[in-house]
């Protein structure tokens, strides 16, 4: 049986299955100039042809609506008309629509469904490309939200321009997406596989942020769109991170800190039973999506990126995630970030950039990955551009350290100044037994190391590399969890200045 996802819905349909009722808006949009510039034999009749069938002007339906009380624009593609091929009379839509997002300031939301260019426009097609490419450019200069959705097919033009290029990208389940169809990598040569530029191998590949079924597809939009809000509460000036480093001197004189030194230090930080990154996120904040994909080569598990939502405020979120399960801490190389991680990394920074949303990152990791697939992929010099990027941020950046803080690995999901610490974490340029065995060399003063790298939150408060200590539960109680959640909450909102 066809997958819901596979079965190709009309314009008209898409935006009445996606919009509020009785929100919906067509936005008009007059053609000027010669429908058949190449006269090309049968392409005015197929025009009339399908004009008649599906009610619409061209191959997309662009309108101004709401989903569930958000306003946004939609141009949703009909693949029912002539293939949802591009052509000028295509592109001037899309430039219309995108045009009326930049000056309401709304999100743009385009559902993509084409074949590719058209062809009976010759290179018309081609320079409709190029137009509705810098649609994309326009948007994000402007820091207008483009969120596209791949549904089935997208291929050719569609997939080099516009269809690839949004801020965030969800598919359908099975939606075929690539750039050369079916039976021109036959004609070339190859022979492609049931599962080849399908939406899922895009996703394992890093290009795209979500696979999401048709029935959840209103909710996880509107989800998006309440998690990208602009201007409700967020932090907007480096006046939010003082604010959250006098929350930090206000609970530490409240809760009277008993701070660790040295190896001991180390032992809390690597305790066990110090929550994952999910665990924290899903403490923290009220809601969030995790994004996915680096757009050039993967995702790696060792880092989640997400939109988040605290008391009305949006951000960006980054945190080394070391997962819960023996499996899952194998799979996530124990929050060793690769290169992909740290790319991914790159890629939410610029959109918090573009989008005026502050970052936090929550930090627990032991160190960047050190493997020889690492070097070979670059780990340093994407390391030495996230700290360059971090240097230089237009938005503001709190970092809180809740576990280990691994050197270059970890500063690298910093700004280098805005740091918090946990009252059990450490932050150390290199873990102890590295120290010993490089410095002293000698294996045995571990302890020794410990005590001269001033890693602990106690050392790194008086020498003024962290803004502020985060008290904990305490360490007496062997079935304890040592962390307080709500005192990590209670940060975080000071920072965000949300109300909770």
């Amino acid at each position: 049986m066809e997958s819901d996802s596979l079965i190709r819905m009309q314009a008209r349909d898409r935006l009445e299955s996606i919009a509020d009722p009785g929100s919906i808006r067509i936005i008009p949009v007059p053609f000027r100039g010669v429908e058949d510039p190449l006269d090309f034999e049968g392409y005015a009749v197929r025009l009339e042809r399908d004009r008649r069938a599906t009610g619409l002007d061209d191959s997309v339906l662009a309108a101004v609506c709401r989903i569930d009380g958000q306003k946004v624009v939609l141009a949703v593609m009909d693949f029912s008309f002539m293939g949802g091929s591009l052509g000028r009379r295509c592109a001037g839509i899309i430039e219309a629509a995108a045009a009326r997002a930049v000056r309401s300031r709304i999100p743009f939301v385009f559902f993509a469904a084409s074949g590719g260019a058209r062809m009976q426009e010759g290179v018309h097609s081609l320079r409709a490309m190029s137009r509705v490419s810098a649609v994309a450019r326009r948007l994000r200069d402007r820091g207008i939200p483009h969120v596209t959705v791949l549904t089935d097919p997208v291929s050719g033009g569609l997939t080099a321009s516009i269809a690839m290029l949004g801020d965030f990208i969800f598919a359908e389940p099975g939606a075929f997406v690539g750039f050369a169809g079916p039976r021109v990598l036959r004609n070339a040569g190859y022979e492609p596989g049931p599962e080849d530029q399908r939406a899922e191998k895009l996703l394992a590949g890093g290009f795209i942020d979500r696979i999401v079924a048709r029935d959840e597809l209103r909710g996880e939009l509107a989800k998006l769109l309440r998690l990208v809000g602009r201007g409700r509460g967020g932090a907007r000036s480096k006046a939010s991170a003082r604010r959250a480093a006098c929350w930090c001197r206000r609970a530490a004189r409240a809760e009277g800190l008993k701070l660790a030194r040295g190896m001991e230090a180390v032992r809390r930080a690597r305790e066990y039973r110090r929550p994952d990154a999910r665990t924290l996120m899903d403490a923290v904040f009220d809601e969030w999506m995790p994004l996915s994909g680096d757009r050039c080569a993967g995702d790696d598990p060792a880092l989640i990126g997400a939109l988040a939502r605290l008391g009305g405020a949006s951000c960006v979120v980054l945190a080394p995630d070391k997962g819960k399960t023996p499996g899952e801490r194998v799979a996530r190389r124990h929050a060793m970030v690769s290169p992909s991680g740290y790319r991914k990394a790159l890629r939410l920074i610029a959109t918090a950039e573009q989008l005026g949303l502050p970052v936090v990152s929550f930090i627990d990791t032991p160190g960047a990955d050190a493997s020889i697939d690492s070097e070979e992929k670059g780990i340093g010099r994407v390391i030495a551009e996230l700290l360059a990027r971090g240097a230089s941020l237009k938005v503001p950046m709190l970092s809180i350290i809740t576990g280990q803080g691994g050197s270059g690995g970890a500063l690298a999901l910093t700004n280098g100044r805005d740091i918090l610490i946990q009252a059990g974490a450490i932050l150390s340029v290199i873990m102890p037994e590295g120290c010993s065995s490089i410095v002293f060399r000698d294996a045995g003063r571990t302890a020794d190391a410990a005590q001269q790298l001033g890693l602990d939150p106690g050392a790194l408060l008086q020498r003024k590399l962290v803004r502020g200590i985060i008290p904990e539960k305490g360490w007496s109680d062997p079935g304890e969890s040592l962390f307080n959640l709500e005192m990590l909450k209670g940060a975080v909102a000071s920072f965000l200045g949300a109300r909770v």
